[in-house]
């Protein structure tokens, strides 16, 4: 049962007020049954053991790009974590991580954390601003991002295997990552065997209607994820043993995705386990 819901909400106007570009409809919702079968089968999902087809697409996840991104991150966390970006809704992305990261670790000497499609490990900063203990950051990654990141990062553990994760860690956290997984349900089973106080599913487009596939356009190739239908993913969460004690309303005005009928919303679940 829901306890509680945290409106933190970029609104309708939100693009214009943060000074963004008008919004371009670079996203197509594959409804059909030939182009949902063409999407499963696509490269563009997300697979942790291959680095990503396209490398243009992936932008600041090549290796050029993670070092400039981490002495970014570092230089501007340096002052206090929310500085580390600009837009009002990056920094609601942190204060809501901040929020879990700070009540699991209350009552405990020690917290450790999955940061599962974490790239740099930038979300480090935010569990070391808030938590008065020590900290165990683990980023779980394609594998050549972790090759590229440990001498950058040698206080953050990097993995790429499911073999390498430990049995529980105190929060699992999930940032826009487990929609680009073809198998998200078994993604999330797992994520979920591994949490032992809260998984925190952030960044996650959602809709009223039922869930689709969606293929996101960029120069140099195309990233494919799920929209979700927004119960059809909690419930399947509440299926392995969690329940949902806050939602966080992050933005209402997502890019346009051409086919639907309805424009997500980007929401962030901290579930606990019962």
């Amino acid at each position: 049962m829901l306890e509680s819901e945290t409106a933190l909400i970029v609104g309708a106007g939100g693009r214009a007020a943060l000074g963004l570009p008008s919004a371009r409809p670079l996203w197509q919702a594959m409804r059909d049954a030939m182009n949902r079968l063409q999407a499963l089968r696509s490269p563009a999902w997300r697979v942790l053991e291959a680095w990503p087809q396209s490398p243009q697409a992936w932008g600041a996840y090549t290796l050029n790009g993670l070092a400039s991104r981490v002495a970014l991150e570092d230089r501007q966390a340096a002052p206090h974590f929310t500085a580390m970006y600009s837009r009002e809704v990056d920094r609601a992305y942190l204060l809501a991580a901040a929020l879990v990261f700070q009540r699991a670790s209350a009552d405990r000497d020690r917290l450790s954390v999955l940061d599962f499609g974490g790239a740099t490990g930038a979300y480090r900063h935010v569990a070391c601003g808030v938590a008065s203990i020590p900290v165990d950051y683990t980023v779980q990654e394609l594998g050549a991002i972790c090759e590229a990141m440990r001498p950058l990062r040698p206080w953050v553990r990097y993995v790429s295997r499911d073999s390498a994760l430990a049995p529980t860690y105190g929060v699992v956290l999930a940032s826009g990552a487990l929609q680009y997984l073809e198998d998200w349900r078994g993604r999330l089973r797992l994520l979920a065997e591994r949490t032992e106080h809260t998984l925190f599913i952030s960044r996650a487009p959602v809709l009223k209607g039922r869930t689709v596939i969606v293929q996101q356009m960029m120069p140099g190739g195309a990233n494919v994820g799920w929209v979700w239908n927004r119960d059809e993913l909690v419930n399947e969460a509440c299926r392995c043993g969690l329940s949902l004690t806050d939602e966080f309303h992050f933005q209402d005005d997502f890019s346009p995705i051409a086919g639907l009928g309805e424009g997500p919303t980007i929401r962030g679940f901290a579930f606990r386990r019962q």
